[in-house]
Parts: C-alpha cells; structure tokens; sequence
C-alpha cells in the first residue's frame, strides 16, 4: 500500500512537472528595422505574454552595435518597416547585415521565424531578397516559389512523394501570400467605424485555409478564429519548411499597430466590443504559433479557441484625459471670410462656433505660405490681412454675451518645399535612402524659415490688423502633405551628413561606416533625441517671445513614439505650459506614463470627422476632448460623393440646433 502512495504521488510530481515543463514561456525575440523602444509595442507584447511567449525587444541599433545573440530564442519575429522594403532595391550595408542576420535565424532548426511586413508590400518581388533569406527562391515570373534545389537532401529525393508534397506545399503557400500581399488589413471591409473611417465594403481576395494531408502544412491563421463578421482575420501565413524543419509564419506590421501604441485609423475600432474580437484573433494567432514552436509539430490538430485571460489593464476601455472639462477644438477654413458675397454663409458659421461654445478655433491659415523667406504666397499677403479683418470683425459683430473661442493659427510645415524649394538638405536614412522633398529633421534653417520666423511676423500682423482679437497661438500640423516619398519624419532617419557633423566635429567618415565601427549608433540616436528636445524648446521659446503664455499645439495622425516626436514634443512642453496633442488616436491614457516618463507633458484630444454625426444619437461621440475636423464644413449640405464628404455631416438641418447645444453643454 506504501509502495502504491510512493508511486501515485510520483506520478502526481511527474505529470505536475511535465505540465510546468509544457507551460514554460517560449523566448520570443522583437528584431526591429525601426529604432523604436519597447514601448511602442507594449501592448502586444503583453499580449504575447499571456499567450506564453517572453519577449524581448531589440532595436536596429541594437542589432548594429553587436548587442544581439539569439541563439538562445526559440522564436524571433521580424519586424520589417517600410523603408527596409524600399532599400531592398538598392541595399546598403545595413540591409545586407540584416538579410544576413535573417538568413542565418531561418537555416536553424526547430524554430519560429516571424516576419511581419509593413501593408504597402504589395507585391512578392518588392520582398524577393526576404523570402530568399528564408531560403526560398522566387520564379522569374515573380508567382512561384522553389525549394533551394542545392540541398543535397533533395537532390537525392526528388521523385519522392515527400518531395512532390513540399512542392504542393509551396504552390499552396505562394497562393496565400499572393493574397496577403493584395488585401492588407488595411484595404479589407469593415463593419465598424474607426476615428477615421465608416464601416467600408471592399471587394477582399478570399483566403482559403489549406492543409496537407501529408504531414507538411501550409495554412492561414488564426484556425480556430471566431467567425465573426467584424473580424480582420486570417492574420497571416503558416508554412512548415521541411528543410529546415523550423516554422514560418509571416504576416502585417500592422498587428503590432491595432493593438499596438500607435493606432491605425484605418482599423481600430472606435468601439470597444470590436477592439476585443481583434485582440482575441490576434491571441489565438499567438496561441497557435506557441503551440507548434513548443512541440515541434507539423499540424494544428486538436486546437482549440484558447482562452484568454481578461485583457492586459492598458487593453481595457480607456478614458479622456480631461484639462477640468472636456476640451472642444475645431479645425475649420476660413477662406470664406475672403469672399464678400458670401456674408449670410460667414454670419451662419460665426452662429455656430458661438452656439457650440467652442473653446479653440485651429484656424487653417498657413502663415508660412505668407511669412516664409520660401513662401509661395507672399505676393497675396494683403488677401490674409483682409481676410483676418473681416474674420475677427465679424467674430467681435456676433459675440454677444459669448466668450470668445482662443484663436490659434495652424502651420502646415512643408506647404513651400515644391519645385526650387524642395529642401536643400533633405533627409537620409539608416538604409541610405534620400528622401529629396523631405527636410532633415533637425535643419535649422527650415524651422527658422516655416515656423519660428513666420510666427513671428505673423503675430504682429494679427495685433494689428485683428481686431483686438487676441491670438493665443499655434499648432504645427506635423504631417507633410504632398510629398512623393514619405509624408512624417521617421525613426530611421537623421543620417544627414550635416546632423552627424552636430556629433563628431574631427572624423572625416560618413555616418554610417563610423558609427556601426565604433558601435556608437544606439548613442548617435540618443544624440538625435537630444538635439530634437533643444529644436522644441527653441520653437517654445521665440513662440511666447510672439505671443506671451503661448498654447503650442501640434497635430499628427497619429502618436509617434520614435527619437525625432519624443523630443520635439519634450522640448515644446513643460509643466506649467502643456502641449496640446491633436492626433487620430482613439485614447491617450496609454501613452501618459510613458509621456511624463520622458518629461513630455502634453493633453490629448481626439479627431471626430462630422461625417459620424447622423442623428441625435450620434452625438455622444463628443464627449470628452475632441477636435472637430473641419468644422467650417458644418454650414455645406454633403456631397457623399466628393472626396470630402468624409468631412461633412448628413446630420438634418432640425437638429442642427441641438448638436451645437450638446457639444456646449458636454
């Protein structure tokens, strides 16, 4: 009886260590192109936790000063930006140690490689050199995929039924990623609305969810999603390679985004019912990669829908970051006010900033267009004064009891780089891409020119010719518009022979070859990070010399957590003097610790595009603080069929009165 208590309880001992051996967490490497920080992807990387991985970020420069060794992850996943898509046509050092370092990740077996790419791939030869890494070799028509016929296992084997099936295998992993290319998350339909968009039908590439029945597999995941109308899923590519017996999977940038950080207005919900399905496809996603990495099988039987634990605290419904209330902004035109025919439409819009009780107009001026040594309007100079006069005129003429709304001018920084103006020193990469109608980030000269200079001129045009309306300050509408490359400045960039100068005064080396020699690139980004902090606090500084106690506003469509925004808005801010943040986002009170972490003291308000306003019932979507995207649109009947009707409200003219009372009073 004894022996049998022994034996019972040794089964008991082993079966618990057995368990506790299954369920230890999987080493997961974050292999980044950008040079972002952990952050950026907290979201989903607590994801990943509760789905048994232990993840660990590294960022390029990470990966250039010689601080990797993976040898001792199970899996690494890849997270491959745009701009290292684009150097693949032309690759330069950087992009060559990083296929290297890919290549050699994918030849080792019992692997999970991960490769998520950014949705504007498009098509596979834009990837070739990737899946040449993964060792696939691309036909010359681009559409087929072949085994690396040198291996010598193939060689001997190639009439074999097993070879004749990682032929199959591959036919069905090239039509799938054909597809995956062609209908990112981003182009997919929607049942949902975003900050951005209404719910979309789009005609979307099926996915068929293929498998071998020969013990090599090629599929979609997630298998066990929930099917779901508003699911985006499948989420990516399955593909066991049989000759390196190591899994694949590849799949969107964009799935560190949704559930990431920075937030895609062209697939976040801005409803929480609908974060929660995605959140759960993109879970069981990582279930199922874990649980082929952790026994080392070729197949997914006997899956099931995993079950998650309740969402990580900053994936729950978050709330307004409120300054005492909730804060009402509208961006509005005010070219209108050019026209003097159309006094009765300028009297109705004056009525409604009044009636909405407003507590900042974002006026669309552009005064660099004016002010600007580059400026392409400066001969119409005389058109923004006449226009400020009747716009402030009529502001005082209809104030009545009202307060009047703070007024804030709205710079749009690359406005003049056309043609001759294009920048004179543009910006460069890490990879070595040129970006020529894109500035340097941190080139003086065009700071002076398009903000600081022109504010300042600006400024004292508006005390003279407004009315005594006060003008309180601006918002820098960090979006470049127009550009051909890229329209936001990036991670990667700051590689300008001119800016590495700002850091090494001796050497006669180009930035990259001296910085990757003498591991010094993770230092070089913390210079860059600094020299954006004194760029803001510069702006700050000749901005209250402008207008005293200035409010500094900066708009982008999203929070960007990368060295250039971290410090330019740390440098714009302080306690005493918040920066006010307008983006896309659909929440802020992820981003806060973070923000105060890194001294960056900003309020956060929300896009809300009229076209979301179609009843009486929509009107709740203004609460909290929100920005309201071309309020001066509010006064036109929508055209759903002109490209702004996104930017115009179908809402009925009877309840017009009502709306304008609800945003006053919420």
């Amino acid at each position: 009886m004894k022996n049998l208590k022994y034996l019972l309880l040794s089964f008991l001992l082993i079966n618990l260590l057995s368990q506790n051996i299954s369920s230890k967490p999987i080493d997961l490497a974050l292999v980044d192109t950008s040079q972002a920080e952990p952050y950026l992807y907290e979201p989903f990387i607590k994801i990943s936790k509760v789905c048994n991985f232990k993840p660990h970020y590294f960022s390029i420069a990470d990966f250039l000063d010689k601080k990797i060794n993976l040898n001792n992850f199970q899996a690494i996943f890849f997270l491959i930006n745009e701009e290292f898509i684009f150097s693949l046509q032309s690759p330069n050092e950087v992009t060559i140690k990083f296929l290297n370092l890919i290549k050699q990740t994918a030849s080792k077996p019992n692997r999970l490689i991960g490769i998520f790419i950014p949705p504007n791939s498009s098509h596979i030869k834009r990837i070739e050199p990737i899946i040449n890494a993964l060792n696939l070799v691309v036909a010359q028509n681009g559409s087929s995929y072949f085994l690396n016929f040198e291996n010598q296992f193939y060689k001997h084997n190639i009439n074999s039924e097993y070879f004749g099936n990682s032929i199959l295998d591959l036919n069905n992993f090239d039509n799938l990623l054909q597809t995956l290319l062609a209908s990112p998350l981003e182009v997919r339909s929607i049942n949902y609305k975003t900050t951005l968009s209404e719910p979309r039908v789009r005609k979307n590439q099926a996915f068929t969810m293929q498998i071998s029945s020969h013990n090599l597999f090629t599929t979609t995941l997630p298998i066990k999603r929930i099917f779901d109308p508003n699911s985006l899923s499948p989420y990516g590519i399955y593909w066991y390679n049989p000759q390196n017996k190591n899994h694949i999977f590849i799949g969107s940038e964009s799935l560190l985004s949704f559930a990431g950080i920075s937030e895609s207005f062209l697939i976040f919900p801005l409803e929480d019912e609908y974060k929660k399905i995605l959140i759960q496809d993109l879970a069981q996603t990582l279930v199922e990669l874990n649980k082929v990495a952790k026994q080392n099988v070729k197949n997914f039987n006997g899956i099931d829908i995993a079950k998650i634990p309740n969402a990580p605290q900053n994936l729950k419904i978050a709330k307004d970051d409120f300054v005492k209330r909730p804060v009402k902004v509208a961006w509005m035109e005010v070219e209108i006010f050019k026209d003097a025919q159309k006094s009765k439409e300028q009297d109705i819009l004056i009525d409604y900033i009044y009636k909405a009780g407003l507590d900042y107009l974002w006026i669309s001026i552009a005064p660099n267009y004016y002010y600007s040594p580059i400026g392409s309007k400066a001969k119409n100079k005389n058109d923004l004064i006449n226009m400020i006069k009747n716009f402030t005129l009529k502001l005082k003429a209809q104030k009545g009891s009202n307060k009047i709304p703070k007024i804030l001018a709205g710079f749009e920084i690359a406005n003049n780089l056309y043609n001759e103006n294009k920048p004179k020193e543009f910006a460069i990469d890490i990879f070595g891409r040129n970006y020529e109608d894109v500035p340097a980030p941190l080139n003086d000269q065009f700071w002076d020119n398009e903000i600081i200079s022109s504010f300042k001129k600006f400024a004292k045009d508006w005390r003279k010719y407004s009315n005594k309306v006060a003008l309180s300050g601006l918002v820098i509408d960090l979006e470049m518009y127009g550009r051909k490359t890229v329209g936001m400045f990036l991670s990667t960039m700051g590689f300008e022979p001119s800016t590495f100068k700002k850091f090494n005064t001796t050497t006669t080396e180009a930035p990259l070859p001296y910085l990757v020699q003498n591991r010094e690139v993770k230092n070089y980004f913390t210079f860059l990070n600094n020299q954006a902090i004194m760029l803001g606090q510069k702006i700050k500084k000749s901005a209250n010399k402008a207008v005293p106690h200035c409010i500094i506003g900066c708009y982008s469509p999203n929070i960007s957590i990368n060295w250039f925004y971290k410090g330019f808005f740390c440098g714009l801010s302080s306690p005493k003097q918040n920066l006010m943040l307008l983006t896309f986002n659909s929440r802020f009170d992820l981003h806060k610790t973070w923000m105060l972490q890194n001294n960056i003291y900003a309020f956060h308000l929300r896009a809300l595009m009229l076209s979301k306003i179609k009843s009486p019932a929509d009107f709740k979507l203004t609460n909290g603080n929100i920005w309201i995207n071309r309020f001066s649109r509010f006064i036109d009947k929508q055209d759903p069929k002109e490209w702004y009707g996104n930017e115009q409200s179908p809402l009925p003219q009877k309840d017009i009165p009502n709306f304008l009372e609800y945003l006053r009073e919420n």
